[in-house]
């Protein structure tokens, strides 16, 4: 295999690992809940041997040794050997950590820290010693070399796994030898202390070690083992394998003798295959019964025959995965193998079901043609007699008939015709949405991005451009018009003959203007407004691609929960709703650090211990619940807990002895709670590793406020506390609303915006000494942006060398131009941020449109109220105004300016 190949299935692998290895904890977390949970003790187990396979088969050999020696933990908690406690559950979460440093260090191309594993490794090993159960004395029993053979291998069956026979079930399919070898040690030997080391090596180099007794870790560890018993698969033959394991300074004495499967089971050799090769022989009246459901719905019946590739290392999964995308694909009829057989990790060569779907037969086949899985991909079409009337099912059953697909498309299509003549229609086809996935580097979908973002300035620059050519057209239009009627009213008779001649010509040049103009003007409209749509379409299509479930960082709380709460020796639950929730990649990345330091921050400060739990009726588990949802354009996300709850009082005082407010200043229960997102502001008692430093809040808020959104608390005390955290779904392109102040042009984001209002300056008023209106039953205070950026006089930020084309008016709109311009109006933007409204004084509002967020230079990147620019279609540069830090700046301003 190439070198870029094997790169390529690398990367692919370490990929896949690290969801693995969430998988791995999520399960762990529930068998800690749940001890007795076969399901979660499978699942972990089958994930970890997937892991070990996979490092293995690309030599990544730290990842693999690590995975086997944990996988070994798992077989026996599987056996139910172990039993699982809070220090087994330790050891697993710290070895899945120690996987994920490795993998991380596989990823980079770099090693690993030296030796981090080797603690670790002891612990498993220890762990398989110290907490063993009390097993049936079968199980402990070592095998007597004076036993008959029959004995023997009674004795092997009763203590094998249902995991070890399904594996030499498995490894006999595969054609390989199963044998008992027994081997005794030479006690003589002068490296005894290592000859177990040397056998083990030489069976691991020449086979598979199935089982052993004494256990593989015994022989490696203890000093000298006598003798050793291994159930083993092997490609060599009895005489290759002893001359590989008896050497005469070493072994005394080496015994093979084949393994049989006892009667009763099931044997997967060739016969065993060629018997299920057959596929699915008789159908139910049930499935009849549905195949004709599904053909009079008009829907595609088809018959799908694979083979699995057996040189796949990953056989097994794919196989499962394969059955899987054809049933996203549709509806399962009937399957061979079914889907619960595949599920237990046997290998079957072959795939056969019964499928409706709405998709054709070439997008069918094309799914499931998979270079290295599948091969020999067969599909043949179930056909009704008549497809305007499919047979009732009260009827005499409709007699399916399988089509056996012919080699070549001609031979294809005669077959079908022979078909139709023997009484089965052809059903229409007809695409369906089905779910499949492809894996693409997050680099792409930014750079797709990008382009997209150039295409919403190019569209926004395209439609002033548009208005601008259909004023034109329109005015091209009027003069056409009035000009026709100035040559109508002429007596072209008392003109002279070559006069008359040019004054027609003139007179035919602007009426064929004047009808040409017409028909060009909706044509033109037209084109606009489906580059436009497309556009639409193709911005929406893509931040749809951008967007992943919130799921993606709320998986990680369970495990920071559990960790945190045992730390603090308290119990705490932790409830998830919403993790479908779907935001932008970019806002996720951003959103992981504020949450963590709010959670931590819960479990330290909000849930009580236990005792004080009790003493307040409460039950000793606290409870954390973590939430998102859709809001509009905005996600809403809140912490909850039902803890002690934000004390106000104390809130207040601390703050009076920081000096962040003066003593007798009166503040509302929200002007309190919102004091503990001052920087260094802390009312914990005892400074933990965790927090009570006064850092964190804060910078959870400016998190928050970088992502253009807003939190508030919600607290009662001794019943709990509520975050409430409101962000946009996006940060890439949002839509704005476009003013002017000043004769400069601003961006305000339209989630924060209720509505907009034309007043008059005299409806203004002055309320302890701030500038308000009344907007129904609400006073709204009134911020003059001049004011608040401290524009003096009218400046140009545009070069003395441009002056932009200002965008001509209409007809209507120049009839009322004078009367604007001499009247007192003036627009109020209604803004909403935490529940509270405010109105932004602008001079004009230009249009409502989509913008590309662009970051400002580093040299005015910390410019307060000002969170980015964006280009406008007509090329002028826009600032985004930061409605947060714009009320901040106001709220914190000495001296306000009331409009008069």
């Amino acid at each position: 295999m190439a070198m870029d190949e094997m790169e390529e299935l690398k990367q692919e692998f370490l990929s896949e690992a690290y969801d693995l290895l969430n998988l791995m904890e999520d399960g762990s977390l529930k068998l800690e809940q749940n001890p007795e949970d076969s399901e979660a003790i499978n699942g972990i187990f089958r994930v970890a041997h997937t892991l070990k396979g996979g490092a293995a088969s690309l030599e990544l050999s730290r990842i693999a040794n690590f995975t086997h020696e944990l996988e070994n933990l798992f077989d026996k908690v599987r056996d139910g050997m172990i039993r699982i406690d809070d220090s087994i559950i330790d050891i697993i979460l710290k070895s899945l950590d120690i996987l994920k440093a490795l993998v991380n260090a596989a990823a980079k191309t770099v090693e690993a820290e030296p030796g981090i594993e080797e603690d670790t490794l002891k612990k498993i090993i220890n762990a398989q010693k110290d907490n063993i159960k009390e097993v049936p004395a079968v199980k402990k029993q070592t095998v007597n070399t004076k036993m008959q053979e029959s004995e023997k291998e009674l004795i092997f069956q009763d203590i094998l796994s249902d995991y070890e026979k399904e594996q030499i079930q498995k490894l006999i399919s595969e054609k390989k030898n199963i044998y008992i070898v027994y081997i005794r040690l030479n006690p003589d030997y002068p490296m005894k202390s290592v000859s177990g080391l040397q056998i083990y090596t030489v069976m691991k180099d020449s086979g598979e070690i199935i089982y052993s007794n004494p256990s593989i870790d015994s022989i490696l560890e203890e000093d000298f083992v006598p003798e050793i018993y291994f159930v083993y698969a092997s490609g060599l033959d009895k005489e290759s394998l002893y001359d590989k394991v008896y050497t005469s300074d070493v072994t005394n004495k080496v015994q093979i003798q084949n393994y049989t499967l006892p009667k009763n089971t099931e044997e997967m050799d060739d016969s065993f295959f060629s018997e299920k090769k057959s596929g699915i022989k008789t159908l139910t009246q049930e499935d009849k019964n549905n195949i004709n459901r599904f053909l009079k719905e008009g829907k595609n019946v088809f018959k799908v025959s694979l083979e699995i590739e057996k040189d796949n290392p990953m056989r097994e999964v794919d196989t499962l995965l394969m059955y899987n995308t054809i049933e996203s694909l549709g509806e399962i009829v009937v399957s061979v193998p079914e889907k619960e057989e595949l599920k237990q990790d046997i290998f079957y060569p072959f795939l056969e079901m019964i499928v409706s779907t709405q998709m054709d037969k070439e997008k069918i086949k094309e799914k499931c043609t998979i270079t290295g899985t599948t091969k020999n991909v067969k599909i043949a079409v179930f056909k009704s007699k008549n497809e305007e009337e499919a047979v009732p099912e009260k009827k005499p059953p409709l007699e399916i008939k399988k089509v056996q697909i012919p080699e070549n498309q001609e031979d294809e299509a005669e077959s079908f015709q022979n078909e139709k003549k023997q009484g089965l229609l052809n059903v229409s086809s007809q695409s369906a949405v089905h779910k499949s996935f492809l894996k693409v580097e997050s680099s792409r979908v930014d750079i797709l991005m990008n382009l997209v973002s150039e295409l919403v300035i190019s569209k926004a620059g395209l439609i002033e451009t548009a208005q601008q050519i259909l004023y034109m057209i329109e005015n091209l239009r009027n003069s056409g018009l009035n000009t026709k009627k100035i040559f109508e009213g002429l007596n072209f008779e008392a003109l002279a003959q070559n006069e008359d001649d040019k004054m027609k010509n003139i007179y035919q040049f602007f009426n064929s203007v004047t009808r040409s103009s017409w028909n060009e003007l909706d044509s033109f409209e037209n084109i606009i407004n489906i580059i436009s749509r497309v556009i639409n379409e193709l911005q929406e299509s893509v931040m749809k691609i951008r967007m992943i479930p919130i799921s993606s960082i709320f998986n990680r709380f369970p495990r920071i929960v559990r960790d945190l709460a045992k730390n603090l020796n308290k119990k705490v639950t932790l409830d998830l709703f919403g993790e479908e929730t779907e935001l932008d990649k970019s806002v996720i990345e951003e959103l992981l650090d504020p949450m963590v330091h709010m959670i931590r921050n819960s479990i330290d400060h909000g849930i009580e211990i236990p005792d004080l739990r009790k003493q307040r009726g409460k039950s000793e588990e606290g409870k954390i619940t973590l939430s998102a949802s859709h809001e509009g354009s905005m996600i809403k996300i809140q912490v909850q807990d039902d803890g002690n709850g934000l004390d106000t009082e104390r809130i207040k005082a601390k703050a009076i002895e920081k000096g962040l407010i003066p003593e007798n200043k009166d503040l509302t229960k929200e002007e309190i709670l919102n004091l503990i997102f001052q920087p260094g502001f802390s009312t914990a008692f005892v400074i933990t590793e965790v927090s009570g430093r006064g850092v964190g809040m804060d910078v959870v808020k400016r998190k928050i406020d970088n992502l253009s959104g807003s939190i508030f608390v919600e607290t009662e005390k001794h019943k709990g506390t509520k975050f409430i955290i409101k962000i946009p779904l996006t940060l890439a392109i949002i839509q704005a609303l476009i003013v002017e102040i000043n004769s400069f042009s601003y961006s305000i984001p339209i989630n924060s915006i209720v509505e907009t209002l034309s007043i008059t300056e005299d409806q203004i008023e002055n309320f302890e000494n701030n500038a308000v209106i009344r907007l129904r039953d609400e006073i709204i205070t009134v911020i003059n942006i001049k004011d608040i950026f401290n524009f003096k006089e009218k400046q140009n930020w545009e070069s003395e060398n441009h002056e932009p084309e200002k965008k001509k008016p209409s007809q209507n709109q120049s009839e009322n131009l004078s009367e604007e311009e001499n009247s007192n109006e003036r627009y109020v933007v209604i803004v909403e941020l935490s529940n509270k409204k405010a109105g932004l004084l602008v001079d004009t509002v230009i249009s409502e449109q989509d913008i590309v967020i662009k970051p400002l230079h580093k040299k005015y990147a910390m410019t307060k109220g000002i969170s980015g620019a964006t280009i406008l279609g007509d090329g002028r540069i826009s600032l985004i105004i930061d409605i947060s830090q714009l009320i901040d700046m106001y709220v914190k301003k000495e001296e306000y300016i009331l409009i008069k």
